[in-house]
């Protein structure tokens, strides 16, 4: 089961027009979306700090980590 799409930005600021349009086609056909900026200290290094993370990454990674739980939790049986 597909339980949705993250997407990360691999440079900074706005996507081009025909990427962001691809994205959306492409959200339209999963259940949720989590579109991550790009992180420099992830695309250079592969990890990243997360007490030095700027708040909309962050926030983002959050809500992905809150879904993961929430499914993890629907399968497990009671």
């Amino acid at each position: 089961m597909l339980a949705g799409l993250v997407i990360v930005a691999d440079t900074p600021g706005k996507p081009p027009k025909s990427l962001a349009a691809a994205t959306r086609v492409i959200a339209g056909g999963v259940p949720s979306t989590w579109v991550v900026p790009s992180i420099e200290e992830l695309r250079l290094t592969g990890t990243v700090d997360w007490e030095s993370m700027a708040r909309e990454p962050r926030k983002v990674l959050t809500a992905l980590g809150e879904a993961v739980d929430e499914l993890i939790s629907e399968r497990t049986p009671k």
